[in-house]
């Protein structure tokens, strides 16, 4: 399959500033052979532009909305151990950059990988990925903060003596199963945090899709 940028030339009939997708044979005349970094940039630059900017918020914003939510999860669990382990203002810094602004960071990142999937209608299988979509969510927003949240608040109490931590190397069984009772106290919390990021990854790919339909279907008319 080739890709078939059919807007860069403005008497074409078939100018419509979308990026179509067939066959070599199938492709107009006048169409111009885009990369798809080259027609990824052009719709990137399409949707920005586009008025009104209720059609398309969902995928310019529809990222940094995906990295909220992961930050918020971080950060949720970040308070909730930094309380236990009773580090009060130590070590702010040292525990919100690995556990809010990496996950955040990093959920940005792939929900705009998948974006760009579905803005260039590049997947055979929608609902492959929307489930990659909540995988790499939930894993940003809730499976990495929930290991390096206790680990990295867990350091900085056994460095600066904060909370009674016993020897890792011995008392590893006792550290975790005191990890495992925090997850148990606020598991109604954890449930509410992966809930969220089902919720968000899920809602965003379905509002992308929606908004990508809505703008071809202007364009077209």
């Amino acid at each position: 399959m080739a890709k078939a940028y059919d807007s860069l030339n403005p008497t074409s009939e078939f100018s419509t500033g979308l990026v179509t997708f067939g066959s070599r044979s199938n492709i107009p005349t006048d169409a111009v052979m885009l990369s798809r970094e080259a027609a990824l940039k052009h719709q990137l630059e399409l949707y920005a532009k586009w008025r009104p900017k209720r059609d398309v918020w969902p995928i310019t914003h529809g990222a940094t909305l995906s990295g909220i939510a992961a930050a918020f999860s971080g950060a949720m669990l970040n308070a909730m151990f930094r309380k236990h382990y009773v580090l009060r203002r130590i070590g702010i810094v040292a525990t919100t950059m690995p556990n809010v602004f990496l996950p955040g960071a990093l959920a940005y990142i792939t929900g705009s990988l998948c974006m760009h999937d579905i803005i260039l209608m590049d997947t055979k299988c929608v609902v492959c990925t929307q489930a990659k979509a909540m995988a790499y969510q939930v894993g940003f927003g809730v499976i990495y903060p929930c290991i390096m949240a206790p680990m990295s608040c867990l350091m900085i109490a056994a460095r600066c003596l904060t909370y009674p931590v016993p020897p890792l190397t011995t008392h590893y069984k006792d550290i975790l199963a005191d990890i495992r009772r925090i997850f148990g106290k606020r598991s109604s919390t954890l449930a509410g945090l992966t809930a969220l990021q089902f919720i968000v990854s899920f809602g965003l790919l379905h509002m992308q899709m929606k908004s990508v339909f809505k703008v071809h279907r202007k364009l077209a008319e």
